[in-house]
């Protein structure tokens, strides 16, 4: 067996190694800059969070537009699914100026051809795709978001949104 001052010779101890050099340690890893990692830089998180800020927008307008236009227990769901939509303006506009952006005041195009579908089915079936398409933008957009309180609520923002497709689903029949 070898005696413990010969290991020391040939295996310095850990304070000795210079982290500064090539090479550093996993426990590092979470210092790097995201898009080494494969994640979206600060400019493409903000250009996503006002695409779907714009969506969401439009969808909170148009919602409340049609629940204007009836009474009673789907006039509340309307006003629900409206509200859930505002509720994620409010997140987006957060997240956009936690990480430096400025929210845009762009209401997208869906407002404008959501109400220019000439029946309430009509309608809920566009909001469908609409809101299925926000799921799908999340879903592949999360893998490359390393922020966790913004991975967290857009995680949330895709959860709510499935649910408001199985709703909009109910009201359509």
């Amino acid at each position: 067996m070898s005696d413990t001052s010969d290991h020391n010779k040939t295996h310095p101890p850990a304070k000795d190694v210079d982290h500064d050099g090539c090479a550093s340690p996993p426990c590092l890893l979470g210092e790097l800059d995201p898009v080494w990692q494969g994640g979206m830089d600060r400019d493409e998180i903000i250009n996503l969070l006002n695409t779907l800020l714009e969506a969401e927008r439009a969808g909170a307008r148009g919602l409340t537009t049609m629940a204007s236009e009836y009474e009673g227990d789907l006039q509340r769901e309307l006003k629900t699914l409206a509200l859930d939509e505002a509720r994620w303006c409010a997140m987006l506009s957060t997240h956009i100026k936690r990480i430096g952006g400025t929210p845009t005041s762009v209401t997208g195009s869906f407002l404008e051809k959501l109400l220019a579908k000439p029946t309430l089915a009509a309608r809920l079936s566009l909001l469908d795709r609409g809101q299925g398409w926000v799921v799908a933008k999340l879903e592949e957009s999360l893998p490359r978001i390393f922020d966790a309180a913004l991975q967290r609520d857009l995680t949330e923002m895709r959860d709510g949104h499935r649910g408001n497709i199985a709703r909009a689903a109910r009201l359509a029949s």
